[in-house]
């Protein structure tokens, strides 16, 4: 019997893979735990269609991401953090805290997985992160001052 799976199964495979498996561990085990679907013809163009309109919606995101790297140098976020007289922060500033900002400022979901930020922003002054796009690659500055 064919199936869509809709969880990762070791040794069969990832969510969306079709597999043709035995009949009773498909009905019997797949698809009676919610784990898979039987593949049919409706099922499969459905599948098709998602998939289309994912890589359609992220090659319009890559698009308006080269926009966006072309303005990156201009960017200046600034994060005001509590800090100890040394100029450590008491809370490190993470990806994921820098690309919501980054999104805010230019008008994009930009995703964590983008940034090259090696460790969390731990101190005080100006710091480079980089946001790499397939082979571009830009630069913009984070600031942070003391509260």
């Amino acid at each position: 019997m064919k199936i869509i799976l809709k969880k990762a199964v070791t040794g069969i495979g990832g969510p969306g893979t079709v597999k043709e498996v035995a009949d009773g561990y498909a009905r019997n085990f797949l698809i009676a735990r919610g784990i898979a679907v039987m593949a049919t013809t409706g099922q499969l163009q459905e599948m098709a269609a998602k998939a289309a309109a994912k890589a359609k919606g992220s090659a319009l995101a890559m698009a308006k991401l080269a926009e966006v790297l072309v303005k990156l140098p201009e960017v200046n976020l600034v994060f005001k953090r509590k800090a100890t007289p040394t100029g450590k922060l008491f809370a490190a500033i993470s990806a994921e805290m820098i690309a919501e900002e980054l999104s805010k400022a230019v008008k994009l979901e930009v995703s964590p997985d983008l940034l090259v930020v090696t460790e969390p922003i731990k101190s005080l002054g100006e710091h480079i992160v980089k946001l790499h796009s397939g082979d571009k690659l830009g630069e913009f500055k984070v600031t942070v001052e003391k509260e």
